[in-house]
């Protein structure tokens, strides 16, 4: 997603949240989070996590139908976009099939990269080790259920 697209849906969550009647709360939220006054001041990273935090605190943003391949979120349980240039996309993907052939849902996935690793989203990870990481576990947790990783 662009960077113009996450400002105007940051502007949205504002609107859905009923920020927009309360400036001082809204730069409240963004100086405690980020020790800002603007989101036009925030990098992609922080965009990103202000979207996901006005969304758990309730901001519903709908798609029209369209799947924006640059935009690093899940959409239910089913789907999760991992963007093409992003680093080892592909082993992220494979991360993804290991994940859900185990029935998991994908909403976990970014739990768990807060819990291990300190990051939002599978998609900021870029430190090969803990990929390798999460991919042996993955592995070998398919293996003891008996599925089998390299056909998963």
């Amino acid at each position: 997603m662009s960077r113009i697209a996450e400002i105007r849906k940051i502007q949205l969550g504002k609107r859905l949240l009923g920020l927009h009647k309360d400036e001082v709360a809204y730069r409240g939220m963004l100086n405690n989070m980020f020790g800002v006054s603007s989101a036009a001041d925030l990098d992609a990273k922080q965009r990103y996590r202000l979207i996901r935090h006005m969304e758990e605190l309730g901001a519903q943003f709908s798609s029209k139908g369209k799947t924006n391949p640059g935009q690093p979120r899940q959409n239910g349980d089913n789907f999760y976009v991992i963007p093409d240039n992003a680093p080892y996309a592909n082993q992220k993907r494979y991360i993804l099939v290991l994940w859900k052939a185990l029935g998991w849902s994908l909403k976990g996935i970014d739990t768990r990269m807060r819990k291990q690793f300190g990051l939002d989203s599978l998609v900021w990870v870029q430190d090969q080790a803990q990929l390798q990481t999460i991919t042996k576990d993955l592995q070998n947790r398919c293996r003891k259920a008996g599925i089998d990783p390299d056909n998963a």
